[in-house]
């Protein structure tokens, strides 16, 4: 049966709807067909909503219509948020109406087994015989904050913004893509997307992959992949985005007895082996990230779209013994320490006091920690050694220069292409956000960042 997989090109459409349907709208925001509606309007969608209930004639103060055939000729995007035995006949109507892109969010499909799996493969065969570009079931939808469009049910940031951005995230659980969002947008770092693919009677994860592979926006994906039905696709979309040097960074799911049951139970993918996916990730150059926290912290640190020339290292630290520690977990991350240039010690040791002693990782002692001026200098001049692949500053508290030591650091990234980490444990929250907001990737904890600083090397 035909599937919306691979190459995601045709996808724009789709992902960039000029104005929506939602179908099983309400007014009850608490269900799903209201939450579509709401947050629609709440996060600025730029085009026309059209709420579709046969028993309302005024949604969210809204227009409400009673059939899909009183807007088809004005929407682009079909949201069906119906139950599940209703949902069918829907998507049948959209293809009969010439609507080509439906989400379906409602859940009760192959998920549950049985009749669930008849009702999918409904939607399958609507879906191909109609050419429909179908999202779901069983998925929250997807978010652009590029247009922005929140054509989902489920959506939650602090800032109450969503914040374009290099970064995408593409998962088959719904749950976890918001989280991702939500946890990028604590970091500061902008996601330009996240789509739920569910449990892929259409759209799949290697077609949205291509998508986003494609999209100039967007220089890292994340992803949450419990398994795929067709590795070919997953193979080519992968390398669509090396092609355009777009690090993919995967949390894969399935590893033990119980998580294969769950993934059934779940969206009805195929988890397969655990070892052959690794052995494809290493493959295909796919970075797998061991949990939800390193997942952010690798797009953190890809999303400048700055890659080291080599392994080297500098480690600059405001504490000797942060310094220390560095260059072990340096050396874990498969990361080497850089040997300074001759012209860089002589022009480190005429800033320097004279106790410090001028080698890597450096400490330039305390008598530095109140020199911000200084400080700078010796950054730049780290900076331009051609021995020196990429920067790690490391300090802790250090809160005297307030957010004026977030500039310096901004202003370095600024005057070099050269990758920057900073590990600050106990930052202002002031200082952090101007430091994120630059695009510098920044750590509260030593291994985390250099191991996310190893990670460059190691694409």
């Amino acid at each position: 049966m035909d599937r919306t997989t691979g190459n995601g090109s045709d996808l724009r459409s789709f992902f960039w709807p000029r104005a929506i349907a939602v179908v099983g709208a309400s007014a009850d925001v608490a269900k799903p067909g209201g939450r579509v509606v709401k947050l629609l309007r709440e996060f600025h969608f730029p085009g026309a909503v059209f709420p579709v209930n046969p028993g309302r004639r005024e949604i969210q103060g809204l227009t409400g219509y009673g059939s899909l055939e009183e807007v088809s000729d004005r929407a682009d995007l079909v949201v069906v948020a119906l139950p599940a035995g209703q949902v069918p006949a829907a998507v049948e109507q959209c293809g009969l109406l010439g609507l080509k892109n439906v989400i379906v969010i409602s859940g009760g499909f192959a998920e549950v087994g049985g009749e669930g799996m008849a009702l999918q493969a409904r939607l399958e065969e609507a879906a191909a015989a109609h050419g429909l570009r179908l999202l779901g079931p069983n998925c929250i939808g997807f978010i652009n904050s590029l247009q922005p469009a929140a054509a989902s049910f489920a959506l939650n940031v602090d800032s109450g913004v969503l914040r374009p951005g290099p970064a995408a995230f593409v998962a088959q659980s719904g749950g976890l893509g918001v989280l991702a969002l939500f946890l990028a947008d604590q970091e500061g770092l902008g996601v330009s997307y996240v789509v739920s693919t569910g449990n892929e009677a259409g759209i799949d994860f290697p077609a949205v992959l291509s998508f986003l592979a494609n999209e100039p926006a967007v220089r890292v994906i994340g992803g949450y992949l419990e398994g795929v039905r067709s590795g070919e696709a997953l193979r080519l979309a992968c390398r669509e985005a090396a092609a355009a040097n777009k690090p993919v960074i995967l949390l894969k799911a399935g590893a033990s007895t119980g998580a294969v049951e769950a993934i059934r139970s779940h969206t009805g993918a195929l988890a397969g082996s655990d070892e052959a996916y690794r052995a494809f990730f290493r493959q295909e150059g796919v970075l797998e990230a061991a949990s939800m926290t390193e997942l952010l912290s690798l797009l953190k640190a890809f999303a400048p779209g700055r890659l080291p020339a080599g392994n080297r290292a500098a480690v600059f630290s405001l504490s000797g013994g942060m310094g220390v520690l560095a260059a072990d977990y340096c050396a874990a991350a498969g990361l080497e320490l850089a040997a300074f240039a001759p012209h860089t010690n002589e022009g480190l040791s005429r800033l320097m006091p004279s106790i410090a002693t001028v080698r890597n990782p450096l400490d330039p002692t305390a008598v530095l920690v109140t020199r911000l001026d200084v400080l700078r200098a010796a950054l730049e001049i780290i900076m331009d050694d051609p021995a020196v692949d990429m920067l790690i500053f490391i300090t802790a508290l250090w809160r005297i220069f307030g957010t004026a030591a977030g500039e310096m650091l901004a202003g370095l990234l600024r005057r070099n292409n050269k990758p920057l980490v900073v590990i600050w444990p106990g930052c202002a929250p002031d200082t952090r956000k101007l430091i994120c907001a630059s695009g510098i990737p920044f750590y509260e904890e030593l291994a985390e960042g250099a191991r996310a600083a190893g990670a460059l090397w190691r694409y």
